[in-house]
Formats: structure tokens, C-alpha cells, sequence
């Protein structure tokens, strides 16, 4: 299987941490710039988004949950897909959207400028959310079992911190704070940070 990503997609990033959390044995990467519309990458995917993962010759799967849920069945265990409690959906979409909103803001002010009608939309979204994460984390006790929604919202959580931090650090609060230390203190998240992907490692096991 090959992975086409890049080095500061959230999207992509989730993948990596759930193909090295699932043990999937093998995994190539495919480093493009998805803007450019590479050719390789549009055979496959005809948004040009990253991540896209090939699964043989001509055959891919796109959109980051569902590239984890393909991994996650490949895998060797030692993650759980998502629970149907209520709790747990809620933390997955929160988290998909918190990730999505942070990204799309980073985009709008890239091409539109900060003060963007879309760009101001975004930051009171994500002022929102993070306020309402700390309803969801209260009281929260420690999974049992690792899990594709806590690690979507650990992700986008980061995700933010990383291109938002003035907004992370005024609205980011303690309970969050604290859920989110034991994953990034985890191997594959210290492996998937944005500076180490810079080197662009060739496949799964060289992170």
C-alpha cells in the first residue's frame, strides 16, 4: 500500500498515527504537494487531496476516517474503532470538525486574508468548540482502550495548537489541557509532528 500525504496535513497525520497504533506491517509514503495538482496523485484521487491511500495499482481510498477504518481492519489490533455511545460519537465529531474549521481557516487566510468574513466565521467556531470540549471532558475517566475518536480529537486538538496557537492558548481549557498530555507523550504522536515529517521518511517504519 502506498500513502500519498504531506507533512502538515492533519488529515494525513491521523492516518500515520492510527496505521502505527493499528500495527499495520507496511505502509510506502508518496510525499506531494496536493495544490499542485500532481498527476500521480490525481489518477487517483480527482480532488487532489491528501491523504490518499493506494491499495493496489489503480485502486484507492480517499477521505481520512475512511482510510482509518480500512487500517484499522488491516492492523494487528491494540486500537478500537468507534464505540456507538453517545459520548464517544460526540468526541469524534467534535474532533473531525474542530480539525476541519482549524484547517479551513488556515486555508481562508492563505488566500483570502485574516479578516475574511469566512476567516472570522471559523475563529468564533473554534472558540465554541473548544469551550463546549470542556463540557464533553468533564469528569471524563481514562479509556480503557485506545480509541479512532480520541485520537481524531487528539489530533485536531494539535492540529490547532499548531497553526492557531494565540487562539489554543486563550480558549483551550484545563480539562483539556490535561486529556490531551498522555497522547501527545505517545510514540507515534511524537513520531507524526509536523518537524519530523519534514524529513520525509520513505515508509511507516522509518518514523
Amino acid at each position: 500500500m502506498r500513502l500519498f500525504l504531506n507533512d502538515t496535513s492533519p488529515f494525513s497525520r491521523l492516518v500515520l498515527i492510527t496505521a502505527l497504533e493499528a500495527g499495520v506491517s507496511q505502509l510506502d509514503f508518496v510525499w506531494v504537494d496536493p495544490w499542485a495538482c500532481p498527476e500521480s496523485l490525481l489518477q487517483l484521487n480527482p480532488f487532489s487531496l491528501v491523504p490518499t491511500l493506494e491499495i493496489t495499482e489503480g485502486e484507492a481510498l480517499y477521505e481520512s476516517l475512511f482510510i482509518c477504518d480500512y487500517l484499522l481492519a488491516q492492523g494487528k489490533g491494540g486500537l478500537s474503532h468507534p464505540s456507538r455511545d453517545v459520548k464517544s460519537l460526540q468526541r469524534y465529531a467534535l474532533g473531525k470538525l474542530l480539525m476541519e474549521t482549524a484547517f479551513k481557516k488556515v486555508v481562508n487566510d492563505r488566500f483570502s486574508g485574516a479578516d475574511h468574513a469566512l476567516s472570522e466565521r471559523g475563529i468564533v467556531a473554534l472558540q465554541r468548540a473548544l469551550a463546549h470540549l470542556e463540557i464533553l471532558l468533564a469528569g471524563k475517566e481514562e479509556a480503557a482502550l485506545l480509541s479512532l475518536p480520541d485520537l481524531c480529537l487528539a489530533v485536531a486538538l494539535e492540529y490547532t495548537r499548531f497553526r492557531l496557537p494565540d487562539l489554543f492558548a486563550a480558549h483551550a481549557g484545563p480539562q483539556t489541557l490535561a486529556w490531551l498530555i498522555p497522547y501527545q507523550n505517545r510514540p507515534s504522536f511524537v513520531a507524526t509532528t509536523p518537524q519530523r515529517l519534514k524529513a520525509q521518511p520513505a515508509s511507516l517504519h522509518l518514523l
